[in-house]
């Protein structure tokens, strides 16, 4: 008899955590599904996207707040990249600070001469 496949219904998961953050599915504006999570109560996005190294295309996980003031480093796990942004708790806060001080975007402001 053959196996009849059934419908599986709505995507698997709905929410999931990561080393202690709770993620939940986010629509990106370009139609690009992730996860977003709280961390220390800042709200991080967390998409994959395909990135060229030569002539071989990757697909990296990539993390950066809402805002899109810092961000974190291209990983291949979800996991590893949500632990970095964990225990880099202190570098991003302060980043931040700096950063919506001198309203600036993924990059420092430069230091008065």
């Amino acid at each position: 008899m053959a196996k009849v496949r059934t419908d599986p219904g709505p995507a698997r998961w709905h929410s999931r955590t990561v080393a202690g953050v709770k993620l939940t599915p986010h629509q990106f504006d370009d139609g690009s599904t992730g996860w977003q999570g709280t961390i220390a109560g800042q709200l991080w996005l967390f998409n994959r996207a395909k990135t060229e190294i030569g002539t071989v295309a990757h697909k990296r996980w990539r993390a950066h707040t809402d805002d899109h003031l810092t961000g974190g480093p291209r990983s291949l796990s979800l996991k590893k990249l949500v632990a970095w942004v964990i225990e880099h708790q202190g570098e991003w806060q302060a980043k931040l600070t700096v950063r919506r001080a001198h309203k600036t975007r993924m990059v420092d402001p430069k230091p008065a001469a």
